[in-house]
């Protein structure tokens, strides 16, 4: 049986509504002996909510799809707690052993405690829940389907073809560099540091050493000066979470400077938010449409290819547990009694 990974089972179930504040009812729910409530503050906050994300006012059949998803929600955890069905400390300490070998238990907690600030009972609350309605869930005998997923080449081509102007790469340049800190750990003052950059262009400019060479020795980037100094690839494009990453590392001056260069050619000694750097271009790509069978990010494996089949199946992997959700709520809905206030929206 295909087991359901928490992140995509926790968004499907998020806002499930427990205990809620004793407001005007929105609705109220009986399944056999026990009942709950959709609350009025419950109710608008999910609203709000979705209105800010998609940018736009909710029509009234819109709101009662809200609602109805609500409603739902909360049968299933009252049939989960109506079940008995529990996330217990031993299915915790068996998952995090899983994804963390070589930890003990008492281990476990500790890092878990140091992590979140809280203590186990109250930093695990959440995780309990997930696994409870994994429990849940997987009793169900469509949980067997549910990841049982086919993405077909016809598929990525359509998909590819449709969203062409999310695979633009940008203009690229592979850096390899000799870097000199001048801010975490510097060696002696800036004078010196400079010093010390200014005679290894020398060596390199002269011929007395080359940039390999110096990059291994001299560098004081441990990661790179095993690698001849290679740094990887820079976009031009900054704009994404790893361009700002790389901007708040490196700065505009930096990253501009590098672009001027040519293929080959050994830079002056450059300035960057992390410290002085003596940089040679060993790669450009110029901006362009992408294939389906290169690198998404030059360097790496997953190719655009990939990266659509994974996109494809994760929805349509989050749409049949949606549906499966839909439907496991829907006959517990058909069983209970659920009255609903519309005055009260």
């Amino acid at each position: 049986m295909k087991r359901w990974g928490w992140t995509i089972l926790g968004v499907l179930l998020a806002g499930a509504l427990g205990a809620q504040t004793l407001d005007q009812p929105v609705a109220t729910i009986k399944l056999d002996k026990k009942s709950s409530l959709v609350s009025q503050k419950a109710f608008r906050d999910q609203v709000a909510a979705i209105e800010t994300q998609q940018a736009t006012k909710l029509t009234p059949e819109q709101k009662k799809k809200v609602l109805d998803e609500m409603v739902i929600r909360e049968l299933i955890q009252m049939d989960i707690e109506a079940q008995g069905i529990k996330g217990t400390d031993d299915d915790l300490y068996k998952q995090f052993r899983a994804n963390n070998p070589g930890m003990s238990d008492a281990q476990i907690k500790a890092e878990v405690e140091r992590q979140s600030g809280k203590p186990w009972d109250v930093a695990t609350i959440e995780f309990k829940k997930q696994i409870a309605n994994m429990k849940y869930f997987n009793q169900f005998p469509q949980a067997q389907e549910v990841g049982k997923i086919n993405v077909t080449q016809e598929e990525v081509q359509a998909f590819f073809d449709a969203n062409q102007s999310r695979f633009v790469s940008p203009d690229y340049i592979r850096v390899s560099h000799i870097f000199f800190d001048t801010k975490m750990r510097p060696k002696g003052t800036l004078a010196e540091i400079q010093k010390r950059a200014e005679d290894t262009l020398k060596k390199i400019s002269s011929g007395q050493a080359t940039f390999e060479e110096m990059a291994s020795t001299v560098s004081e980037d441990p990661t790179s000066s095993k690698s001849n100094g290679d740094i990887g690839f820079l976009p031009r494009n900054m704009d994404g979470p790893v361009g700002q990453q790389l901007m708040r590392v490196f700065g505009a001056d930096f990253v501009n400077a590098a672009f001027a260069l040519k293929k080959g050619d050994l830079s002056q000694i450059l300035t960057s938010n992390s410290g002085l750097h003596i940089i040679r271009v060993t790669q450009k790509i110029d901006k362009h449409f992408m294939t389906l069978d290169e690198p998404v990010f030059p360097g790496q494996q997953e190719t655009v290819r990939g990266y659509i089949q994974r996109t494809i199946s994760q929805n349509k992997l989050i749409q049949n547990q949606t549906k499966m959700v839909e439907e496991i709520g829907n006959g517990l809905k058909a069983k209970a009694t659920v009255t609903v206030f519309e005055q009260n929206f």
